[in-house]
């Protein structure tokens, strides 16, 4: 049969663009005529048959037999023909994506090589005008623009540094100030995210990054480039440990106030950079930010931003619905799950993470026989687990089952386990306050007004308790306490750590 290798790289491809590439291999072969005939020959059989690369016609021999009439079978021989016509596709995609639209400004910069390379003075200059008009038509802001100027610079440097008559400071200052934009602006880029990594895995940063991370923020100067003041505040948000709402809201307003300043992806790392440090205050006990986040969420979907090239990963897609469903926006939840379950990058065959917000909405609208039959309970990410077990736990309270307590015992002796996963304190404490009210609850009797008040501050003093929500409205219930009552008490009881 056809080797993993090959068989990996045609199954990128479908049956037209093999065609095309076929024709790209008869071009080709001038190079090497005879290697290039026999993988050609190769490509047909395999495109005869597309897209079965397990057809009996596809086994070694069988191919061996097609190309080499009469001729005994040598196995080496057809893995030879196979590794060759491997490489051909490869040259052909790598050719491909070199040739799109997007990669413009390396084909610009390569071709000056060219000529710089055999001396052609006047195609160099002619094409370095193409390559000055580029850079001064891209009025979008973004990395990989604050690169392309950087490279600019540095290709004119390169240039005047040929032809120095010593009479101009050879543009210098330009590829300094291009140079500190873009490395400013990639640092910040590593530093924010090696700082929300830290939030969610235990990290001990280096010295040399410590030193880094305590001397990193910087308020970016007035003429500064909008992309570099917005990776500083960003970074300024994920340095500190309690973020105001007026805060946040100032960067949303200023991005939404300046959207056509940057491109796309820009704009999707942005957001997706405020909706994690969203989460990570909702998570910290800022309620305050739930609906915040849900706007935004809701927002990012209509424009797009939350979507790379039509797909959504599973995280954005979980948290998308959760924020919804802790809103109690639950039509909008449904109707997002529905309508783009079938656009999530990762996910599995038995559609887990699909199954996971379902389960999720069930219990949101109380159809709670329906989330034990959709709850996926093993699912890849450490994150999930617990959402999932959490939620088939609460699942099992409201229904009043025989199993709560067996459930919540396992759970317990789960989280118990956590610190050897290499998570953060606050995710461990999380679960493990969460564990010890569920216990709490399960060890009090309805109606017992003065332990629904003790259970009520209880959850209030801790910094960190998932399911905050849920777990005060069964300490109300338990206690027979109205929402108002509860509220006052929350208010007025201080966080403990």
């Amino acid at each position: 049969m056809i080797n993993s290798n090959l068989l990996e790289v045609l199954q990128t491809f479908t049956k037209d663009q093999l065609t095309s590439f076929q024709e790209y291999l008869y071009w080709s072969m001038r190079d090497q005529p005879f290697d290039r005939n026999e993988a050609a020959q190769l490509l047909e059989i395999i495109i005869d048959h597309y897209p079965d690369l397990q057809h009996d016609a596809l086994l070694k021999n069988a191919v061996f037999a097609k190309m080499f009439p009469k001729k005994a079978f040598v196995e080496r021989k057809i893995d030879k023909i196979m590794v060759n016509l491997g490489k051909s596709l490869r040259n052909f995609q790598l050719h491909q994506h070199y040739l799109q639209p997007e990669n413009e400004f390396n084909q610009l910069l390569d071709i000056l090589q060219v000529y710089k390379s055999k001396g052609l003075v006047a195609r160099y200059q002619q094409a370095f005008k193409q390559l000055e008009a580029y850079i001064k038509g891209n009025e979008k802001q973004s990395l990989k623009a604050a690169l392309e100027f950087y490279q600019f610079e540095y290709e004119k440097l390169d240039w005047n540094s040929l032809h120095n008559n010593q009479r101009s400071d050879l543009d210098l200052p330009d590829i300094i100030q291009s140079f500190e934009v873009y490395h400013q602006i990639n640092l910040h880029d590593f530093l924010n995210r090696y700082l929300l990594q830290q939030k969610l895995v235990t990290l001990s940063p280096p010295p040399f990054l410590q030193t880094i991370l305590s001397n990193s923020y910087q308020q970016a100067p007035a003429d500064a480039p909008a992309l570099l003041f917005v990776y500083q505040y960003i970074h300024k948000l994920l340095s500190k440990t309690d973020v105001q709402v007026e805060e946040f809201n100032f960067i949303l307003n200023y991005l939404k106030d300046n959207e056509s300043v940057f491109d796309g992806h820009t704009l999707q790392s942005f957001y997706t950079y405020l909706r994690n440090i969203c989460i990570i205050l909702i998570n910290n006990g800022h309620a305050e930010f739930a609906y915040t986040m849900f706007r935004l969420v809701k927002t990012n979907v209509e424009l797009g931003h939350i979507f790379y090239k039509g797909k959504i990963t599973t995280s954005a897609f979980v948290n998308a619905v959760t924020m919804a469903l802790q809103v109690k926006e639950t039509a909008w939840a449904y109707h997002f799950l529905e309508n783009y379950k079938d656009a999530m990058l990762g996910e599995s065959a038995d559609r887990i993470y699909y199954r996971l917000c379902l389960a999720s909405y069930h219990f949101a609208v109380q159809a709670y026989d329906q989330v034990i039959e959709h709850l996926p309970l093993s699912m890849p990410e450490i994150k999930f687990t617990l959402i999932a077990r959490r939620l088939e736990l609460k699942t099992y309270y409201e229904l009043k089952s025989d199993l709560t307590d067996f459930k919540s015992e396992t759970f317990r002796v789960f989280v118990v386990r956590l610190p050897q996963k290499n998570l953060p304190p606050d995710t461990i404490a999380f679960n493990a306050n969460f564990a010890s009210i569920l216990s709490q609850l399960l060890n009090s009797k309805q109606g017992d007004r003065e332990r629904g008040i003790k259970l009520i501050q209880r959850i209030a003093e801790r910094r960190f308790i998932s399911e905050r929500e849920w777990l005060y409205e069964q300490a109300c219930a338990l206690g027979n306490i109205s929402p108002v009552e509860a509220a006052e008490m929350i208010k007025n009881t201080p966080i403990k750590g």
